[in-house]
């Protein structure tokens, strides 16, 4: 078998088999490869799809916010951010002139009002900026609490995976150790019981020559 590039997006392997390159990806689930398998469409492709609504919901709620305001030159802000196929990987700007920050509020706005600025600022930890599973039912959480949420998970069951690991590492060497029990040599054992059988051979060996001093005599008598 084969490691062969699988991408599409997020890119990713899979496992090929044979000359065909047959994938045999999903059929893998033990192992270090099953494992980092499970790991990566349990947790990773999950958490990315998180992260991807997160970034979605913070270009949204940005160039909502911007649009609400005035920039230096004295028109409504545009798109902070480029929204087209937003995701955590892609994010990127769409204004890369300063003065078209939108920074000031519509009301008396000039340099010196910084009043959407703050409101944008605000954003992080406004509750109703980030809607998730789009419903129902719909989630309403900030940015801040949302990123926490997601950086909580992942340690939750990177912490569950880890005490996991320890139990089954303990499992295997109580089973190995009662493994060595049953099958081991110990020398010293085996160095005690050959005396034993030793000893055992010359009493048996003393046994049979007196009984056949004894038969001789008798022999010998007649």
């Amino acid at each position: 078998s084969t490691i062969a590039d699988n991408s599409t997006n997020p890119p990713r392997t899979a496992i090929g088999y044979g000359p065909s390159q047959i994938n045999i990806t999903q059929q893998l689930s033990g192992g270090e490869i099953g494992g980092a398998i499970l790991a990566r469409t349990d947790v990773v492709d999950s958490t990315r799809a998180e992260l991807d609504i997160l970034a979605e919901s913070i270009v949204t709620a940005f160039n909502t916010a911007h649009g609400n305001g005035i920039d230096l030159n004295g028109n409504a802000g545009t798109d902070f951010f480029d929204a087209a196929g937003t995701t955590a990987a892609t994010i990127s700007m769409n204004i890369t002139d300063t003065r078209l920050i939108a920074a000031s509020s519509t009301t008396n706005p000039g340099v010196g009002n910084n009043e959407n600025a703050l409101a944008m600022a605000a954003l992080q930890t406004d509750k109703t900026t980030v809607i998730l599973n789009p419903g129902p039912p719909v989630i309403s959480r900030s940015f801040n609490d949302q990123y926490g949420s997601i950086v909580s998970q992942v340690a939750t069951r990177t912490n569950q995976a880890t005490v996991s690991q320890e139990t089954q590492a303990g499992l295997v060497s109580q089973i190995r150790q009662r493994s060595e029990s049953v099958s081991g040599v110990n020398l010293d054992e085996e160095a005690a019981n050959l005396i034993k059988f030793q000893q055992a051979y010359q009493a048996a060996s003393q046994i049979i020559t007196v009984s056949n001093t004894v038969f001789n005599s008798l022999i010998n008598a007649f």
